[in-house]
């Protein structure tokens, strides 16, 4: 049984959602803590971020405060650190490009 840990995580969110047409891009900032680690965008301006964690852990409270900050804005933003909820992440990203 293959073992999932965060980096698997992360490369199956970036293979497959760039196969349905999004860019996936990883976001790396040198004075800033707490960004989501993904970026993707689709099109018609389509915009979620992802936090890919290893199974059991959680956000710390810098990144839960930079996550509703998003939100606040109206973008999506997921918190990955399961294979359930990596599909159901790329079944939304399946959503979003086909009805827009």
């Amino acid at each position: 049984m293959k073992t999932v840990n965060e980096k698997s995580l992360d490369k199956k969110i970036k293979s497959e959602s760039e196969k349905m047409g999004w860019w996936c891009l990883k976001l790396v900032f040198s004075s800033f803590t707490g960004a989501p680690d993904r970026l993707l965008l689709g099109s018609h301006a389509r915009i979620v971020f992802a936090e890919v964690k290893t199974p059991g852990k959680k956000p710390t409270a810098r990144q839960l405060w930079v996550h509703g900050k998003l939100r606040a804005f109206g973008f999506e933003v997921w918190v990955v650190d399961s294979e359930e909820i990596l599909n159901k992440l790329l079944d939304r990203l399946s959503w979003h490009y086909l009805t827009f």
